[in-house]
């Protein structure tokens, strides 16, 4: 059973394509000193002495052979090897030798990586090798405005005095400035786009860096453009009766024939060649097969797919999730200041632990962020790490004491890596210096149970909310009745002008009005200072009111009270509400009733007035619907008059005209 089991393990190990199966062992390649290295050129020795480079590595040595060496780059390379082992410079220095003997500048060569820190080191490498054989190596990453970019890739010729030009052909005229590219997808695209004299046409080498990322993410289809591109001057055997015409200034073409004469049959010659590079280079055949690679050939460090470096020693600390960034402190301590990189899940992540680690005092440690939330050019997503996301981005916060958990709500707000920042484990939660009450009160005699409130707070800044504007309205008209009522209050609804509202406001923000009558177009997000009590005369059907009307007051960290008003049969709904924001407990405020008593005649007089006043207004709002009634009638008239009767005037000289 062992056995079978083993066997099993074994197929599923075996790589799906052929040529993944028997590939080339990088570990059996020793190291080799530049002066033994065959057929490099001695001003490369010179360069790579320069950057402290006197030997190659197993990785660098592999890839010499097959490229400048007996394989001669018959053959795509995919190489597959550790981080960390040089694979830089072991596609690097080939392509160097090889394109040392160019006589015309043009783009021969593109090496393409996922991010702009990686192409900017790679492009370091090439900058430090191409300059000594005379070859120009240009970056195209985003780093610089795209002007700046086409300005540094692509050069026009001077103009001579006293030959003229064919402005039609004067795209012939922009001519390549670099021999080497380095490129992120993104830009690449922009270039292949929209920038005139950038040509694919004489590539002769692709480099593909990093091949896992490249491959998984669209990049907005790079490759197969590319790989188009490449082939599009794809010409017959023999050549063309054009191509034999005297070459006009700036028109160098790279004929690729396609023929059986160079073994490569239906294949361009000369081809494209190909380097694919990846610690983790994929297996699978349909992400493979995008590249179109030419008996590719494998490289590989032993029979283990995923390798790591030789001399790393890996260890794990266990440690609680609460205190992680401790266990870290901990941890860089005992490192006496060696230079290490802490990664982290996310750029969230790494922006709010770097954040948090600011705020140790005497933590003796020199660290930096680094993340792509420090990016500054604005470039699309897929390069910078957000698909199909533009970048910098737009970041939002979204801000709620009642927050929807509706998806289809928050989808709306299309949300990048959302995250959730909330005050404990309950959905709901009041202000912690908010002290609830209930006061049970009859319902026909409800105001006088507010009056009675208002009387026993002496004052205080208070805000009372109502179920409607209506309710408002009519509490605010009623209380005015009231004689001698001492206490300074205003109506704040929707249906006065903005311009009261605002007066309204300011009086009660200043203090010369201690009370507001609202309906809830006040709940949400206004900020009062010195609110001490919020009075809910008619209960909120639901907890999110509740809460939005609670939070007028108890602000940051202040002290207040919030009183309802209910009658008996409210109570066991009122309490099943508050419930759901952890809220158990709501002493009764009681209210003497022998105040209550007395007020009855006041508001027996007051409810009459409320009547007549209610009745006047219905009579003006009849009035000004009956006038503008009769307003929308007379014009209707006058247009029907307009467009169905001649005027006398216009009759007559109709009728002379006939």
């Amino acid at each position: 059973m062992e056995e079978e089991k083993e066997l099993k393990k074994e197929k599923k190990n075996i790589p799906v394509l052929p040529w993944m199966r028997n590939p080339i062992d990088i570990t059996t390649f020793d190291q080799c000193s530049l002066d033994l290295l065959p057929f490099i050129d001695p001003r490369l020795v010179e360069a790579l002495k320069n950057m402290s480079i006197t030997s190659l590595f197993p990785v660098q040595l592999a890839v010499w052979q097959e490229t400048i060496g007996p394989g001669s780059f018959e053959r795509d390379l995919c190489i597959n090897s550790p981080t960390g082992s040089g694979k830089t410079l072991a596609y690097a220095l080939p392509i160097v030798q090889m394109l040392s003997t160019r006589s015309i500048k043009c783009l021969r060569a593109l090496v393409v990586l996922p991010t702009r820190d990686l192409a900017m080191q790679v492009k370091e490498v090439f900058s430090a090798l191409a300059p000594a054989v005379g070859l120009s190596v240009g970056l195209a990453v985003g780093q610089s405005s795209i002007s700046d970019e086409i300005s540094e890739l692509i050069k026009k010729p001077n103009v001579e005095c006293g030959i003229c030009y064919d402005p039609e052909e004067s795209s012939y005229e922009l001519q390549s400035a670099v021999d080497i590219l380095v490129a992120t997808p993104g830009r690449l695209m922009d270039h292949i786009s929209n920038t005139d004299g950038f040509t694919l046409e004489h590539l002769y080498y692709l480099v593909v860096d990093e091949t896992d990322r490249l491959l998984r993410e669209a990049y907005q289809s790079w490759l197969p453009t590319v790989i188009q591109l490449t082939s599009s001057s794809i010409d017959g055997n023999f050549p063309s009766a054009v191509d034999l015409l005297p070459c006009t200034y700036g028109s160098l073409k790279t004929i690729r024939r396609v023929g059986t004469e160079r073994g490569f049959k239906g294949k361009a010659y000369p081809r494209l060649s190909k380097m694919v590079l990846s610690a983790t280079l994929t297996q699978d055949p349909s992400k493979l097969a995008q590249l179109d690679l030419h008996h590719p050939l494998l490289l590989t460090t032993g029979e283990r797919r995923y390798k790591l470096p030789e001399e790393l020693k890996s260890f794990k600390l266990l440690c609680q999730s609460k205190l992680k960034p401790l266990y870290l402190v901990s941890l860089l301590q005992s490192l006496q200041g060696e230079k290490s990189i802490v990664f982290t899940s996310s750029v969230e992540s790494t922006h709010r632990l770097c954040t948090l680690l600011k705020f140790f005092d005497n933590l003796q440690i020199e660290f930096k962020e680094y993340s792509r939330l420090q990016r500054q050019s604005v470039r699309r997503g897929t390069e910078r790490g957000f698909k199909g996301k533009a970048y910098p981005r737009l970041s939002k916060m979204v801000l709620s004491a009642t927050l929807t958990q509706d998806p289809s709500k928050l989808a709306q707000l299309d949300l990048h890596h959302p995250l959730l920042l909330t005050t404990g484990e309950r959905r709901y939660r009041l202000p912690e210096e908010l002290k609830s009450f209930k006061l049970l009160c009859q319902s026909r005699l409800k105001p006088l149970y507010l009056v009675s409130l208002l009387q026993s707070l002496q004052g205080e800044k208070s805000i009372v909310f109502t179920s409607s504007v209506e309710s408002t309205h009519r509490l605010c008209t009623l209380l005015k009745f009231f004689d001698n009522l001492q206490i300074e209050f205003k109506e704040y609804s929707r249906l006065q002008r903005q311009s009261v509202r605002s007066k309204t406001l300011r009086a009660f923000r200043s203090g010369q009005v201690q009370v507001l009558i609202s309906s809830d177009a006040m709940t949400r997000g206004m900020d009062v200072e010195g609110v001490r009590n919020v009075i809910n005369y008619d209960m909120p059907a639901y907890i999110k009111t509740f809460i939005h009307r609670a939070g007028r007051t108890a602000r940051a960290g202040q002290s207040g009270c919030c009183f309802t008003l209910m009658h008996k049969d409210e109570i066991k709904r009122f309490k099943k509400m508050l419930q759901k924001a952890d809220c158990n407990s709501c002493p009764t405020y009681s209210v003497s009733s022998e105040v209550i008593e007395s007020l009855r005649s006041v508001y027996t007089s007051a409810l009459e007035k409320l009547r007549e006043n209610v009745e006047s207004e219905k009579f003006k709002k009849s009035k000004i619907r009956l006038k503008s009634s009769n307003v929308r009638k007379e014009k209707l008239k006058a247009a029907h008059d307009d467009n169905f009767h001649f005027p006398r005037q216009c009759s007559t000289q109709l009728s002379t005209s006939l």
